[in-house]
């Protein structure tokens, strides 16, 4: 393996919660009304929010997203936190000189305001986000694009997600699949992944032993 690429929310940062809120503040913002319910609320995770907006919200999709991402960036301190252990296998891929990437459903400024708090973006050597593709994971556009900007090979890239779109992604991609076992509501156990994380220290130290 010399390339890993890695989906970001409910992977490396723990989002959920801040997802989950700032859903509920569309809720209160603009459907008062209506009792959105835990599963509705976990089924959001994952999901992009042009797929889940048109179901519940009447309202133009750039007023929704406005609100939302201003209750994100307002909240990301608060709510948000990195993995146990993501900095440390981070730093020690890069120091075995593995190309590190991420691909994910969120938009770039989106991206960097959730990434600012935790000093990781250096560690990357490629970032893709929904304002570089036409289609979202679990189409392999964006595996396929950071590939091709890394000149990475099939045979030696993995995708590292917490979901069945990233799971998708990687087979349609046809590259290696790992997927975290922590995901709220979901066991990833059962999509039969090359790799399932129980923690990323182990993880890294199963990458660093396999390569050699």
């Amino acid at each position: 393996m010399k390339t890993i690429l890695f989906d970001i929310d409910g992977t490396l940062l723990n989002t959920d919660t801040l997802i989950m809120k700032a859903y509920l503040h569309l809720f209160d913002t603009f459907r008062n009304d209506y009792h959105v319910s835990q599963k509705e609320l976990t089924s959001f995770l994952g999901p992009t929010l042009k797929e889940v907006f048109p179901k519940y919200f009447k309202e133009d999709f750039e007023v929704l997203l406005h609100e939302y991402h201003q209750y994100s960036k307002e909240h990301i301190r608060q709510f948000v936190h990195l993995y146990d252990g993501v900095e440390e296998m981070l730093k020690s891929f890069k120091k075995e000189n593995y190309t590190l990437g991420i691909i994910t459903n969120r938009f770039r400024y989106s991206l960097e305001e959730v990434l600012s708090p935790f000093h990781i973006a250096s560690y990357f050597d490629v970032m893709v986000t929904l304002d570089d593709i036409q289609n979202a994971k679990p189409d392999p556009e964006g595996i396929l694009l950071a590939m091709k900007k890394l000149n990475a090979t099939k045979e030696d890239t993995l995708y590292v997600g917490d979901n069945e779109s990233d799971y998708k992604a990687s087979k349609n991609a046809r590259i290696k699949s790992a997927l975290v076992n922590w995901s709220l509501g979901r066991n990833n156990a059962l999509l039969n992944p090359d790799y399932l994380i129980t923690s990323f220290k182990e993880f890294q130290e199963v990458i660093l032993h396999e390569g050699n």
